[in-house]
């Protein structure tokens, strides 16, 4: 899958400390550790998977890359420039470049935009098309989607959700980024809709060569379409893997107690497998 050996995102020594408590009230304020030490690279056209439990960090990986948090400590590099440094000025045409797809599109679309606006909004923010143009290149995404641009003027509650995450993934698509974070994408949708989303995520990486962390709790989805696995437990990545060796290579016990959890319809197998740890590795 991957198309160069160029990094195009690299993060170092990533941080995300919560306070607890009122620190009014508290001689020593203490701190949840959401993201801590995070080291990983991205290069140009790959598929990097993060996968882990519920909790784990994942998410606020994703948000602060995209400085929709910020980051107690680390680096965020996007093509070698340190993100962290720049102020909102020099900030707004870096975040073009990186564009978030939900876990739920209901969540993510405004309920009172039509499709048109939804999807024109960014295009007008950074100015990236002249408002005579828009309505052609709106249906120049629709369609690119797989959706007729005939819906454009219709609300998200009309659609399906494959279809809203459709219309999702083409605002993303629209400001044409290098590096996008699909983090959870199918979780909200139903089974048949899923392989849908996949093969078109696929599609639209092969033919944009885009680079992109694709968070999942769904190992063998990850083993499907990544080219490499970070494994995260406790807001730590304990280990980076080939998505070939998943399955047959895994070195940390806690990737090992993952892959036990993935269901297996063969019960003689099933018992086979190393049950999941009681205590933190």
């Amino acid at each position: 899958m991957t198309n160069a050996n160029q990094t195009i995102l690299e993060v170092k020594g990533l941080a995300k400390h919560f306070p607890l408590g009122n620190p009014l009230f508290a001689k020593r304020r203490s701190y949840l550790k959401a993201v801590d030490a995070v080291d990983f690279q991205i290069k140009r056209g790959e598929i990097l998977g993060l996968v882990g439990e519920s909790g784990c960090g994942k998410t606020t990986v994703a948000k602060c890359i995209l400085r929709l948090l910020e980051p107690t400590a680390g680096t965020i590099c996007l093509e070698g420039k340190n993100i962290l440094e720049l102020g909102k000025g020099k900030l707004k045409p870096i975040r073009k470049e990186m564009q978030m797809i939900f876990q739920d599109p209901h969540d993510s679309l405004d309920p009172r935009m039509r499709i048109a606006s939804i999807i024109a909004e960014p295009l007008l923010i950074h100015r990236m098309v002249d408002r005579g143009e828009i309505k052609q290149k709106v249906a120049e995404l629709l369609e690119l989607v797989g959706l007729s641009p005939m819906h454009m003027d219709r609300f998200p509650h009309e659609f399906s959700g494959g279809q809203r995450q459709r219309i999702v993934l083409a605002r993303a698509l629209s400001l044409k980024p290098k590096f996008i974070i699909a983090d959870e994408p199918l979780s909200a949708l139903d089974a048949s809709v899923q392989a849908q989303i996949i093969n078109l995520l696929l599609e639209l990486h092969e033919k944009f060569n885009l680079s992109c962390l694709f968070i999942s709790h769904d190992l063998s989805v990850v083993a499907n379409i990544c080219d490499r696995i970070a494994v995260m437990y406790r807001g730590k990545i304990v280990e980076i893997l080939d998505s070939a060796d998943l399955f047959s290579r895994p070195i940390h016990p806690y990737t090992k107690a993952l892959f036990s959890a993935v269901p297996v319809a063969d019960p003689e197998a099933r018992d086979q497998r190393r049950p999941f740890p009681p205590e933190p590795f």
